[in-house]
C-alpha cells in the first residue's frame, strides 16, 4: 500500500523544523501531531488504521507521512484497556505486575510501566516489549504515559474541568470515564462498547455508583462524538448538563480550524499535562 492508501485522516503540513511531535497509539490506529512547542501552534495531525496493533513505530510514523527530525519535545500516549490505578500507599515497583494482573490478568512478557497521575495515586500499566524497544530506539528522548493518565490529568488540573465531575473519552470500539469529586480522582476505567447504548449504559452506571444526580451532575465529551450525534441527543436526555470539550485556550489552532474541538483532544492537549 502507498502512504496516500493508508492514512484515513490528515490536516496542516508536516514540519521542516524540528519542533515538538505527540504520537497516540491503540490496538486500532495511530494518530500524531507534530506542533511548534513555543507557540503551541498545531502544525500538523495525522491518522492511520493499524488494526491489531501489529505495526512497528517506523511504519506509523512513515504511513503518517512523518519523516523524523531532533525533536525538541517527544510525547506519546499509549491507549490500552492493561491498566490499573492504585494508591501510592500500596505500590512498590516489584509487586507492580501482580497489582496489575490481579484486576487486568495475565501480562505474559509484556513490560510493566507506572504513571504519576497524583502525588498520592499510580496508573500501573503493561506495554509490548517490542513496541518499546521501537519507541526506544526511534524516539529515544521520548516522555511515554498511557492515555489514562493524561485524562486524568487533565480532568483534574485544567482549567475549563474545575467544576466538572466526570469525562468521558469516545473511540470507535472503547470510552475512557474519569470521574471526580472536589478535586480528587474517584475512577478512571476503560470499557469496550459496541454502540450508544452501551456507553449511555456505563455512564449513568457511573453516576448510580457514584451517587451523582443526573440533574446537577456535570459531564464533558471529547474523542470521535459529534456533537449533533444521536448520542450526544441520548445523553441530553438523561442528563442535564452535558457539553464538549474545548481544550487549552492557548493552543493555536489555525491549521485545523475545521477540526471540532473534541476531537483528538488527548494528543492535542498532551503538553498542557506535563
Amino acid at each position: 500500500m502507498t502512504q496516500r492508501e493508508t492514512i484515513s485522516f490528515a490536516l496542516g503540513t508536516p514540519g521542516n523544523k524540528a519542533g515538538g511531535i505527540c504520537l497516540e497509539l491503540s490496538p486500532e490506529q495511530v494518530s500524531v501531531c507534530e506542533y511548534d512547542p513555543e507557540s503551541n501552534k498545531v502544525l500538523y495531525l495525522a491518522e492511520s488504521q493499524m488494526p491489531g496493533g501489529t505495526y512497528s513505530i517506523e511504519q506509523a510514523l512513515d504511513q503518517n507521512r512523518i519523516r523524523l527530525k531532533a525533536y525538541g519535545q517527544t510525547l506519546v500516549n499509549y491507549s490500552s484497556a492493561m491498566f490499573t490505578v492504585v494508591p501510592v500507599a500500596f505500590y512498590t515497583e516489584e509487586h507492580s505486575r501482580a497489582l496489575l494482573e490481579f484486576n487486568c490478568g495475565k501480562t505474559g512478557s509484556d513490560l510493566i510501566l507506572s504513571d504519576d497521575i497524583t502525588p498520592d495515586i499510580k496508573l500501573i500499566y503493561s506495554i509490548p516489549e517490542e513496541l518499546k524497544s521501537g519507541l526506544d530506539k526511534l524516539l529515544p528522548n521520548h516522555h511515554l504515559k498511557h492515555k489514562a493518565t493524561v485524562l486524568s490529568r487533565l480532568a483534574l488540573q485544567a482549567d475549563e474541568f474545575l467544576t466538572e465531575q466526570m469525562l468521558v473519552d469516545i473511540s470507535s470500539s472503547s470510552i475512557y470515564i474519569v470521574v471526580k469529586k472536589a478535586g480528587n480522582l474517584l475512577l478512571c476505567n476503560h470499557y469496550k462498547v459496541h454502540s450508544d447504548e452501551d456507553i449511555l449504559y456505563y455512564i449513568l452506571f457511573m453516576l448510580e455508583q457514584f451517587d451523582l444526580n443526573p440533574l446537577s451532575v456535570k459531564v464533558s465529551l471529547s474523542g470521535q462524538c459529534e456533537t449533533e450525534s444521536s448520542l450526544a441527543k441520548s445523553l441530553q436526555k438523561y442528563i442535564r448538563q452535558v457539553r464538549f470539550v474545548v481544550g487549552n485556550k492557548s493552543l493555536n489552532r489555525s491549521e485545523i480550524t475545521n477540526l471540532p474541538h473534541q476531537f483528538y483532544f488527548s494528543i492535542l492537549n498532551r503538553t498542557f499535562c506535563e
